[in-house]
């Protein structure tokens, strides 16, 4: 195989040279499933349950919140959301190794409708 000297004096194989320069290539950002949450980090979700029925397999009932400060807590957004009695659970996402507030969550209410109308009031 032939090669050529190239810049700074080194020698490069005809391969090398005719191969295009690698560019890496983020992906597209796509919505991922949060992890699953670790036992001994993170405090379990907070459940009220209302003695409502259960709403329907197919329905929205869950919503996502960010722009968490590092204080807001589980507790701190179910009693935010507390006076409409309508919340089933809250998960603020933690990261894994400091178990600090990772920014973002998610609250899940009673039914579709207890989702619509508390973004309503917002």
């Amino acid at each position: 195989m032939m090669q050529q000297p190239g810049p700074g004096g080194a020698m490069l194989s005809q391969q090398q040279q005719q191969q295009p320069p690698q560019q890496y290539q983020q992906p597209p950002y796509m919505m991922m499933m949060p992890p699953p949450p670790m036992a001994h980090t993170q405090p379990p979700p907070q459940h009220m349950d209302m003695g409502q029925p259960p709403a329907s397999a197919d329905e929205v009932r869950t919503l996502w919140i960010g722009d968490l400060q590092y204080w807001m807590d589980e507790n701190y957004i179910a009693s935010c959301f507390a006076h409409t009695g309508e919340v089933a659970s809250v998960k603020v996402i933690r990261n894994k190794q400091t178990s600090q507030i990772e920014g973002y969550g998610f609250i899940e209410f009673t039914s579709n409708g207890a989702a619509e109308r508390d973004i309503a009031d917002l």
